[in-house]
């Protein structure tokens, strides 16, 4: 069965849902997440998932750092790992539907587009993941 617009705005609202719910738990408040997928034509000529784009601004409630910069870097590793687990966990598969800890998928490393922080407050970060696929 081929995507189309629908089942992807479906897939969008479906993994928005989530990450946002797996990032609360995270002490994460998401203020806007941007889902994006590109599709194409496999060798059935049906249409399928090639990469997704995960675009997500969130509110950080966690400690961030400290008085060490050794600290602040750990701190802010260990931010971008929940992120990126909480991604990991809720993925599509390339005919659209999602699978938990699905391990045929590669998530990358956060790219940082804005951080936001100012000691003892809130912080915000806006991320991006990339999910891509083995060739079909």
């Amino acid at each position: 069965m081929s995507l189309d617009d629908n089942k992807l705005n479906t897939l969008g609202d479906k993994l928005n849902y989530l990450y946002k719910n797996g990032l609360l738990e995270q002490k994460c408040v998401v203020n806007n997440i941007d889902i994006d997928f590109n599709t194409m034509e496999n060798l059935d000529g049906q249409v399928i998932l090639e990469e997704v784009w995960i675009h997500i601004d969130f509110e950080y409630e966690g400690q961030v750092g400290g008085y060490e910069s050794e600290n602040f870097i750990t701190d802010l590793d260990g931010v971008f790992k929940k992120v990126r687990d909480v991604i990991t966990k809720y993925t599509p598969t390339p005919e659209g539907k999602i699978k938990v800890n699905n391990d045929n998928v590669y998530v990358s490393y956060a790219s940082i587009y804005k951080m936001t922080y100012e000691f003892e407050e809130l912080h915000t970060f806006s991320l991006t993941f990339d999910i891509s696929y083995p060739q079909q």
